[in-house]
């Protein structure tokens, strides 16, 4: 393990959660070290080895040329790969001219109105449960934004098929099912087969605009839109046995540390968006993470505030302290409405009426700032 990672880590505690978040953050390849993608590459080789010795392969749907994959979309599906510029989203695939010709040619275009049709009765369904304001579920969070509902809530209102407008989402929807997720009984039998028959065509078409406008799935590159938990297994993990897939972590985890990309991976959970686009990340995995990027940095003057609310005062006291112990020059302004217990700062105030009060350490009142060696 690196050693300025090693250190952030013993101040921060809580290596195995920021692991943990590395596992499931998507990376472009060509933006970070080939360090790192070779180190999952590596893993990615021994795990096709041990995957059928330790009996979980059944697990994983690989992505496999030759094979539907029930864990990626239609779109997906088709191209072998995740969409990309000029044509980037199954909304911009399904305005394509190209597209419509390619739906023909495969007699797709009627199946294509009918599965868009079942996806959107769903929707319909979830989003009269849901209400308004409540989220979708889970599995179809990626329709759960505010244009998108309003989009489809007026388009329902009439016959899809009867407007341009309502066809255009209707393939879209169509492009967008991932059996998986969204429920196998939307693509028919006959329809997946037409698909894999495309892909054929998708795949030889170097020349067409449309057709080229995916990144494959390679075994010997790690793909953007995966998580590193997917690069690794090259492909979607199907199971549902809670041991078996306890079983498949632990295996993944022992590959990780042999080729000492455990590391790597923390590494870039240190870089994931913690913001907005981190919405999904638990708060304390927000908050160490912030506060290991600022503590590998050597910082002469660190300002916190507020940044250790997730944990307890107890768990804050110790952060707190080993920060000190591992930057005893460091400069620490601590800002909070509960303080950690104990002789942890050097000083205390209280900032009343936009103006700082020193304040006695013992005097039981509620500081709002305390400073070490200020």
């Amino acid at each position: 393990m690196r050693h300025w990672l090693y250190e952030g880590l013993q101040v921060v505690g809580a290596d195995d959660l920021i692991y943990r978040v590395g596992l499931d953050v998507k990376y472009d390849p060509a933006a970070r070290p080939a360090e790192l993608s070779n180190g999952l590459l590596r893993v990615r080789q021994q795990l096709r080895e041990r995957l059928p010795e330790a009996g979980l392969d059944g697990l994983i749907e690989h992505f496999d040329p030759e094979r539907f994959n029930r864990g990626l979309s239609v779109a997906q599906n088709l191209g072998f790969g995740f969409p990309c510029p000029p044509v980037a989203t199954a909304a911009a695939m399904a305005a394509h001219p190209l597209m419509n010709d390619l739906l023909q040619q495969f007699e797709l275009e009627e199946a294509s109105r009918r599965c868009g049709q079942r996806l959107a009765r769903r929707l319909r369904g979830l989003l009269i449960e849901a209400g308004p304001l409540a989220p979708l579920p889970d599995d179809f969070s990626e329709f759960d934004n505010r244009e998108f509902r309003r989009k489809l809530s007026d388009l329902l209102r009439q016959d899809l098929s009867r407007s341009e407008e309502g066809l255009l989402l209707l393939r879209e929807l169509f492009l967008r099912i991932v059996p998986l997720r969204h429920g196998g009984d939307l693509l028919d039998d006959d329809v997946v087969e037409r698909l894999m028959a495309a892909r054929a065509v998708v795949l030889t078409r170097t020349d067409c605009p449309l057709c080229s406008s995916f990144e494959h799935f390679d075994e010997q590159r790690i793909s953007s839109g995966l998580s590193v938990r997917e690069n690794v297994v090259f492909g979607k993990i199907v199971g549902t046995d809670h041991q078996a897939l306890e079983r498949l972590q632990n295996l993944i985890d022992d590959v990780m540390q042999q080729e000492d990309a455990d590391s790597m991976v923390m590494v870039l959970a240190c870089f994931t968006q913690v913001g907005i686009r981190g919405a999904g990340l638990p708060l304390i995995a927000k908050q160490r993470i912030q506060l290991l990027r600022a503590i590998v940095k050597h910082p002469r003057i660190l300002i916190m505030h507020e940044a250790l609310t997730a944990m307890s005062l107890d768990e804050r006291t110790r952060v707190v302290q080993r920060i000190r112990n591992h930057l005893p020059d460091l400069l620490l302004l601590y800002l909070d409405k509960d303080l950690p217990s104990g002789e942890t700062f050097d000083d205390h105030y209280e900032i009343h009426h936009e103006q700082l009060h020193p304040l006695d350490s013992s005097n039981g009142l509620h500081q709002s700032l305390a400073s070490s060696n200020l």
